[in-house]
């Protein structure tokens, strides 16, 4: 017997920060850390710098992911960075690090 799918929920339409702003926290986060640091860390330092700047959507619990939109949003940046080599694809788990050329 196969289990009844969840119905899809809907994502805010509220604005959220943009990515790019996003990546180039998580770059000054990075570099204000020593250019590899824990991600909590890393999250901790951007909610420091985009403290007042976040907007609406940013600030929506997600229960899925126990977390913000901004942090979770920041976290898929993060994936998206490794992919074009801005940041170190091959860090330990949990360690986000800057790529060659970031520093």
């Amino acid at each position: 017997m196969t289990k009844p799918k969840k119905a899809a929920t809907k994502r805010s339409r509220t604005p959220k920060t943009d990515k790019s702003i996003l990546r180039k926290n998580i770059i000054k986060a990075l570099r204000a850390l020593g250019g590899r640091a824990r991600v909590a860390d890393v999250i901790e330092e951007m909610g420091r710098q985009l403290k007042g700047k976040l907007l609406p959507g940013d600030l929506e619990w997600r229960e899925s992911t126990n977390e913000y939109a901004w942090q979770n949003n920041a976290k898929w940046e993060r994936y998206r960075m490794t992919q074009d080599g801005t940041l170190r694809c091959d860090s330990p788990r949990g360690c986000w690090e800057l790529g060659e050329g970031q520093k």
